[in-house]
């Protein structure tokens, strides 16, 4: 996944710089150390990936300044279209059960989307007044 994150960001900024590789590699480093700590608390890896990202990246963190420095030149697009893909590939398998359900799914996920945007919304016009 790793690779080809990285083939997607030199893809969307041709010139690979070695700020790129130290980003990625924070961002693999992260990853890796919350699926370390899954495998110790058997706590669910994606929150453990959000949480732990959070604290090290928070101005408060003594290596937040530099890991933001570092991540800074990724290209956040150009690093979520290869977990796009993957998704899709695995939702794809799943087409029976999609075409069982039917429409029925359609008007679950628009307000699963819209009440995931409208509290992050407000929990960032929060953060951001406070």
């Amino acid at each position: 996944m790793a690779i080809a994150m990285l083939l997607s960001n030199v893809a969307f900024r041709p010139d690979v710089r070695i700020a790129q590789l130290l980003g990625l590699a924070v961002v693999v480093a992260v990853v890796v150390a919350a699926l370390a700590i899954k495998k110790l608390t058997r706590l669910p890896a994606i929150p453990g990936v959000a949480v732990l990202g959070i604290l090290v990246s928070t101005p408060f963190s003594p290596i937040g300044s530099s890991l933001a420095h570092l991540v800074e030149s990724l290209d956040f697009l150009s690093l979520t279209v290869p977990v796009l893909v993957f998704v899709g590939l695995g939702i794809g398998k799943d087409m029976p059960v999609l075409k069982r359900i039917g429409w029925r799914i359609v008007p679950v996920a628009l307000v699963s989307f819209a009440a995931s945007f409208g509290a992050a919304a407000v929990i960032a016009q929060f953060t951001l007044n406070f």
